[in-house]
């Protein structure tokens, strides 16, 4: 899975396992790649600057965004 910041956001990934493989705050230009087990639940701070690929595909994500910018999401299931 990549992750692609255009802006500050606090990031939070826990794998198929339930262990978080991921927990750290990123800025514009920061990409995250990551790999485990999926799926992976994912917890984004600002959701509305960040982009996620997994293999390669985008992931569309814009109907979890909250009112607040953040978004939980569950992908690779």
């Amino acid at each position: 899975m990549q992750i692609t910041f255009n802006g500050n956001s606090h990031v939070q990934v826990d794998d198929g396992n339930d262990t978080q493989i991921y927990n750290d705050m990123q800025e514009a230009g920061d990409v995250v790649l990551i790999s485990g087990s999926a799926p992976f639940d994912i917890l984004l701070g600002d959701a509305s600057t960040t982009e996620l690929r997994l293999n390669g595909s985008k992931v569309d994500f814009s109907s979890s965004i909250r009112i607040d910018n953040s978004a939980r999401l569950t992908i690779g299931l």
